[in-house]
């Protein structure tokens, strides 16, 4: 029976990565839900100059 392998990884490498990224996928899928529920509650919009705006101020005190 073949090796199981991701880019030429060692199986158990491979294994561990499987778990590692089913594991970052249940992270985002848990975050999302979060977030969507948050929306939904307080449904905010705010425009792409806005959010450049407090990106840039965020970056402006990061740097001080």
């Amino acid at each position: 029976m073949p090796m199981l392998t991701i880019e030429g990884l060692p199986s158990s490498n491979t294994i561990n990565q499987l778990k590692f990224e089913e594991i970052e996928d249940q992270i985002d899928y848990e975050l999302g839900i979060k977030s969507l529920k948050q929306y939904l509650e307080n449904p905010v919009k705010h425009s792409i100059d806005d959010v450049i705006y407090e990106l840039e101020k965020e970056s402006v005190l990061a740097n001080d």
